[in-house]
C-alpha cells in the first residue's frame, strides 16, 4: 500500500542520514512525500533533514507546506522559529518559539532559545524568566542552570550564580566550566586557595 511505501521510505531515509548519506536521505524523504503527499511525517523529515543540512530556504518553504497540512504541528512551529532567528526576525521568532511551548505545553528547547534571544535583546527579565521556565521543564538540565548561573554572574549576583553552578555540578560532574566561573568568582571574592582547587578540577577535567 501507499502507507507502507511512505513509510518504508521514512525509515530509508532515517538510515541514509544517519550514514551520512545524504543525497540518498533527501531522494527517499522525497520518494516517500511523493506517495503520500499530505503525509505530515514524510513532509516533515525531508523539511527537518534540509534545516540540518543547511538549505534553509528550502527547508522554510517545506515547514510552510507542513504547517499548512498540520497547522498545530509543534516541531514545525519550533523549526519555523529557528529559521527566522537565523534570517534574524527576531520577533517572528518569539512568536513561534511561544506558540511551540503552547502546542506542547512545555517545550525546554524553546525556552532556551527565547532566553537566548531576550538576553541579546537587553531584556533581562524575559530572558531570566526564560531560563527559569527551561528549569521548570527539565530540572535535570545541567545546561539549563549553568546558562542562568552565568545570567546571575553577568548581572553581579555572584551567591545566586554559585548556587547554580553548584546544581550543574552536582547534575554532571564533569561540567568543566561551571567550576572554572565558581574559581573565577572565589578569585574575585580574594578566595585564592578556594578559586586554586576549582581551576585545579578543570585541568584534570580539560588538560587542554
Amino acid at each position: 500500500s501507499n502507507g507502507e511505501k511512505c513509510e518504508y521510505n521514512i525509515s530509508l531515509g532515517d538510515v541514509y542520514f544517519a550514514a551520512d548519506q545524504t543525497t540518498n536521505a533527501l531522494e527517499s524523504y522525497q520518494n516517500a512525500e511523493k506517495v503520500c503527499p499530505l503525509n505530515e511525517e514524510a513532509i516533515f523529515k525531508r523539511a527537518q533533514f534540509l534545516y540540518f543540512v543547511r538549505q534553509f530556504s528550502k527547508s522554510k518553504i517545506a515547514f510552510g507546506k507542513l504547517l499548512n497540512v498540520s497547522p498545530q504541528h509543534g516541531e514545525g512551529h519550533f523549526f519555523l522559529a529557528m529559521l527566522n532567528k537565523e534570517n534574524g526576525d527576531t520577533a517572528a521568532a518569539i512568536g513561534l518559539f511561544e506558540k511551540t511551548i503552547k502546542l506542547k505545553g512545555a517545550d525546554y528547547n524553546s525556552c532556551m532559545q527565547l532566553a537566548l534571544i531576550h538576553e541579546t535583546l537587553g531584556d533581562s527579565a524575559k530572558a531570566l524568566t526564560s531560563l527559569n521556565r527551561a528549569i521548570n521543564t527539565d530540572g535535570r538540565s545541567a545546561e539549563a542552570y549553568y546558562s542562568r548561573g552565568l545570567f546571575y554572574q553577568k548581572q553581579g549576583k555572584d551567591k545566586l550564580a554559585t548556587n547554580d553552578y553548584q546544581k550543574t555540578i552536582d547534575i554532571d560532574a564533569n561540567y568543566t566550566f561551571a567550576y572554572y566561573n565558581v574559581g573565577n568568582i572565589l578569585a574575585s571574592q580574594g578566595n585564592f586557595i578556594k578559586a586554586i582547587d576549582h581551576f585545579e578540577i578543570c585541568l584534570r577535567l580539560s588538560p587542554n
